[in-house]
């Protein structure tokens, strides 16, 4: 009984308050919900930039184009050197015929071009396309295999990468800086309005 008469009075007094005060409320319970907002979106809008940076980092890789006079058994040599490397998920071969034919059915200029070729006089080489485990090192990654003799050239998109990954970073920290700010405001104005 004592229960019910306390949160009787406790809502009379805040509906008279409410009353008197009407243009202080309205302003507290508008500046609360444009706050509350603008947290919501900082918080969808953060996550989404961090989902997107996952799943950027999980489509990074290392193309490895080897000699062009290179025989079979050498290209199976370093694809288990690499195999053997630490920060390798995945290591696949791409012949130069397959390279061929790929291009071929991309595009019908390419076909038109390789469609004369014959497997001695085709010029491409033989690639191996590498998944990473952790993008951060991808450069150390790709500086020890371009180290294996054999190897012609080892392409990572390294400007792009670096440069991707530092303004995610960048984002991801101006948002966490927002959330808290508006975090502390929201816990201010809900302090300052009860």
């Amino acid at each position: 009984m004592k229960l019910l008469r306390m949160l009787t009075r406790s809502f009379r007094d805040a509906s008279k308050s409410l009353v008197r005060n009407f243009s202080l409320s309205l302003a507290s319970i508008i500046c609360i919900t444009i706050t509350l907002t603008l947290l919501g979106g900082f918080l969808v809008g953060s996550l989404n930039i961090k989902n997107f940076t996952n799943s950027i980092k999980g489509d990074v890789g290392i193309v490895v184009f080897l000699d062009s006079n290179i025989t079979e058994n050498k290209i199976s040599k370093i694809g288990e050197q690499i195999k053997g490397m630490s920060n390798i998920k995945s290591v696949k071969l791409e012949t130069k015929e397959e390279i061929k034919a790929r291009l071929q059915a991309e595009s019908e200029v390419f076909d038109t071009i390789m469609s004369n070729w014959s497997k001695s006089e085709n010029p491409l080489s033989d690639t191996y396309n590498i998944k990473v485990t952790n993008v951060d090192y991808v450069s150390n990654t790709a500086k020890a295999i371009e180290k294996i003799p054999g190897v012609k050239m080892v392409d990572y998109g390294a400007n792009f990468i670096t440069d991707l990954l530092g303004m995610f970073k960048t984002i991801e920290k101006i948002g966490i800086i927002a959330i808290v700010s508006l975090i502390i405001v929201t816990g201010f104005l809900i302090i300052n309005t009860i």
